[in-house]
């Protein structure tokens, strides 16, 4: 899904979208599509790409909104530039507690 026209196109199909912040193309477009998500009562995947912490602890903030999430595209890249989204032992989301996204230059 990319647009919230996809979303709503799409919802007589399936049962669920998976929703990544890069693809969406802002964090504004990525709400609006969670939200035509939920009128049309789909679930909600939150997703990655394979990038760095700055793009998954971005789309991190959505996950309160999401059922499930998938962020993990940051442990594919070798020399991640930045830091900032963890997981716990048992998979839990950690968020970073700095200013701004949280995510910050190595």
């Amino acid at each position: 899904m990319q647009t919230v026209e996809d979303v709503v196109a799409l919802a007589d199909f399936v049962d669920g979208v998976n929703i990544k912040l890069l693809k969406s193309g802002s964090l504004d477009a990525a709400v609006d599509m969670i939200a035509a998500a939920k009128e049309q009562s789909l679930q909600v995947l939150l997703g990655c790409m394979i990038e760095t912490s700055l793009g998954t602890t971005a789309a991190a903030h959505l996950a309160p909104w999401a059922d499930w999430i998938d962020l993990d595209g940051h442990f594919y890249v070798a020399d991640d530039d930045f830091t900032g989204i963890t997981y716990d032992a048992n998979g839990n989301l950690i968020m970073p507690n700095r200013p701004g996204i949280g995510a910050v230059p190595r």
